[in-house]
């Protein structure tokens, strides 16, 4: 990476840098800008030491950084225990049974 400083960031949606297809749940390493552009709008989580963006409103009201289940896109969602399903009303059906048990 060039100068300047950087922060560890995992990913937490499909994302890509450098023309590189980065999956949810590896940790990258980024300078602070793009970060905390990351981390705001919802494509990485901060590890480790360092400053990050502040959690949006929503998230500062629920207290929680995630809602399931979580769109990834063409109508694919992501459920909390990472399983990926197709089609909305499967996935929050889906959800109320991980939460049942």
């Amino acid at each position: 990476m060039k100068g300047g400083c950087s922060l560890k960031v995992q990913v937490i949606r499909p994302a890509r840098l450098n023309g590189v297809d980065i999956e949810p749940g590896k940790i990258v390493d980024l300078d602070n800008q793009l970060a905390n552009n990351w981390i705001r709008l919802g494509f990485g989580k901060p590890i480790g030491k360092g400053k990050a963006a502040e959690p949006n409103d929503s998230e500062k009201a629920t207290g929680e950084d995630t809602e399931w289940p979580k769109p990834l896109g063409a109508g694919w969602y992501q459920l909390p225990n990472g399983e990926k399903v197709q089609g909305k009303k499967k996935a929050i059906e889906a959800v109320k049974e991980l939460k049942e048990t």
